[in-house]
């Protein structure tokens, strides 16, 4: 009966005791951590309620920079018994994860929870957004984690494991960001390009982008693979070690995701054709791999119509020249600087064809580069891939006088015009003295300076003595192997002196000239249109050095004849030359074809043209380098 009495009372008591806790004023308690981020970064507004069974309803305002990107409660309980008091301390944990969208100062705005039906209230908290990058190194977000968490040592860990649905905030949609559909649930990536269809040296942009619903936990991507460019030259845009950062909202299958910019290439295809691009794949841990969609850019050469002498396939973009060369006055076989310097932007090649004079050597050059992603403002748009290379030739003059060194050309083929140009540098004349080494004038030379005079009178009769040496035999004996090995020696060397000249003969511009008109005369009898007018081309080429001294080949367009014309050629035969390389060009790589018949007409006028320029004046040939 006692025992039974005992019990009644300390269950009354703990009602009672219960019913106080209940009655006692909810404590309030506000923290944020941490109260200074970067753009892009998240923040932690902690509303902690005792008493706070039952809480619900979290509400918290932010102001326009910021996005409250989820909610959380986290309810505890804590009964004690003591000196047989039993006490309850309940209470409930809010915590408010916030997205820093812009810079700045702000106040929040806040916290609240509803407790027992009461409306619990805590204090409004301070926030400090920096620009990207201003943070300390150890307090920047892991590269691979986009939205810039903390490389899963968060402190709302209870974010990772129960995230309460709340509806999605109201956020700045941009539209380009926006997708018809989700490529997957939650977390996907997303491969664009700024163009489908170029031609060969033409940039391509492809951009790898992450998709991260707002309702979602930050995601940890790891064990990045790389899109496969295999048929593409790739120059990297964005630093792939950089920290990713989110740039913008967008929409698809109805729901918002935030974006961030985890790739950047510009590409330059190496050939035409379908050239693919395979996907990038990445692993978000528990949800298994990513992967962007595989992209294809169909790439074909440059037109053929007006393309001129000397261009390169792949050589696209838009180019400027400029030289320098120093010193102007030299002694005959001293060395002249030439720097020329390739800028722009697109795909800049590698070497350059340097102009053939006679009597002027040019050595390797040593090559500099200065490549990299163009400022807007100068380039005309954004992530345009361009710079400046640097080449430094040594020149050697080997006759004296003033040498025209000629000009440097690099056609290229502008995509923004659709048309072709020509980047061009004169080089201009430099003047050769004969300097101390020069030989002396034929007439001053004295080669038997040294010798003895010649006899003019005989000498005193000898005595008569018999010596065995006396007789012809002793000497023709004597003298028999001397002579032997001096016939030999003399032998060979006109044997290989007439090996030389028969060679010089052989390679002279002249012979060269001959020997590509019979290589024209056999494709004629082949008909063969391409072949006809590829050996046009190489007869004209060999008549401008045999008859002008010009090597057309390092020339491109209009500047055909007016180099010939400086050469000396009439201006008729110099047009005359040039139409016809452009016309046997363009027909050897049209893709409709050409009829033989056509391509002899143009042979004919070629053998013409050679008549007409080895009649008229000439200098004397030079060879080529």
């Amino acid at each position: 009966m006692m025992r039974a009495v005992a019990s009644l009372l300390f269950a009354l008591a703990l009602v009672f005791v219960l019913s106080e806790g209940r009655a006692l004023a909810a404590r309030a308690r506000t923290q944020i951590s941490p109260d200074t981020i970067e753009v892009g970064d998240t923040a932690s507004v902690t509303l902690s309620v005792t008493p706070g069974d039952q809480a619900n309803n979290p509400q918290m305002s932010v102001p326009s920079g910021l996005s409250v990107v989820g909610t959380m409660i986290s309810p505890s309980f804590q009964i004690s018994i003591v000196n047989g008091q039993v006490n309850q301390v309940s209470s409930a944990r809010v915590s408010f994860r916030v997205r820093a969208l812009r810079e700045g100062t702000y106040t929040l705005g806040a916290p609240s929870v509803s407790v027992g039906g009461s409306l619990v209230t805590g204090d409004r908290t301070t926030l400090r957004v920096v620009p990207r990058g201003t943070l300390p190194q150890q307090q920047r977000p892991d590269p691979l984690d986009p939205f810039g968490l903390f490389g899963g040592q968060s402190p709302f860990q209870p974010f990772d494991t129960q995230p309460l649905d709340i509806p999605e905030p109201t956020l700045p949609i941009d539209p380009r960001f926006n997708l018809p559909a989700a490529r997957d649930s939650g977390i996907f990536l997303h491969a664009t390009l700024d163009k489908t269809q170029v031609v060969v040296g033409e940039q391509v942009t492809l951009s790898i982008w992450v998709y991260v619903d707002i309702t979602e936990n930050d995601p940890q991507l790891q064990d990045p693979h790389d899109v496969g460019t295999s048929e593409f030259l790739r120059q990297a845009l964005f630093d792939p070690s950089a920290t990713v950062k989110p740039v913008g909202f967008g929409r698809a299958s109805g729901r918002t995701f935030s974006v961030a910019l985890l790739r950047k290439w510009a590409l330059f295809p190496l050939h035409s054709g379908d050239l693919e691009i395979t996907p990038m794949r990445v692993n978000i841990g528990r949800r298994g791999d990513r992967s962007s969609e595989p992209l294809k850019v169909h790439v074909t050469e440059p037109p053929m119509e007006h393309r001129p002498a000397g261009y390169a396939v792949g050589d696209v973009g838009h180019f400027t020249l400029t030289a320098d060369v120093t010193p102007r006055d030299v002694e005959r076989g001293a060395a002249v600087s030439v720097t020329v310097e390739l800028s722009g932007s697109g795909n800049l090649p590698a070497s350059i064809t340097v102009p053939a004079r006679p009597n002027v050597s040019w050595l390797d050059p040593e090559v500099k580069e200065d490549m990299k992603v163009l400022d807007e403002k100068i380039a005309g748009a954004p992530d345009v891939w361009g710079g400046t290379r640097t080449f430094t030739y040594v020149v050697t003059p080997k006759k004296e006088g003033d040498v025209d060194l000629g000009e440097i050309a690099v056609p290229f083929f502008d995509p923004k015009t659709k048309s072709y140009d020509v980047a061009r540098a004169a080089l201009g004349v430099i003047h050769v003295k004969p300097g101390a080494n020069a030989p002396p004038p034929e007439n001053e030379a004295k080669p038997f300076a040294t010798m003895p005079r010649i006899r003019d009178a005989l000498g005193g009769a000898r005595a008569e003595e018999t010596h065995l040496d006396d007789s012809r035999a002793f000497f023709a004996l004597l003298v028999a192997p001397t002579a032997l090995f001096g016939i030999a020696v003399s032998a060979r060397r006109a044997a290989r002196r007439f090996a030389e000249r028969a060679q010089e003969r052989k390679t002279s511009p002249i012979a060269e000239l001959k020997q590509r008109l019979r290589a024209q005369s056999d494709a004629e009898k082949a008909d063969d249109a391409r072949a006809i007018d590829g050996a046009t081309i190489r007869v004209l080429e060999s008549a401008a050095v045999a008859h002008a001294n010009v090597n057309v080949r390092g020339v491109g367009g209009e500047s055909v004849a007016d180099v010939l014309v400086r050469a000396g050629v009439d201006a008729e035969s110099a047009t005359e030359l040039r139409d016809l390389l452009e016309a046997c060009a363009a027909a050897r790589f049209s893709p409709d074809g050409v009829e033989a018949a056509e391509a002899k007409k143009r042979a004919e006028r070629a053998r013409a043209l050679v008549e007409h320029l080895a009649n008229g004046p000439k200098s004397s040939p030079v060879s080529e380098p």
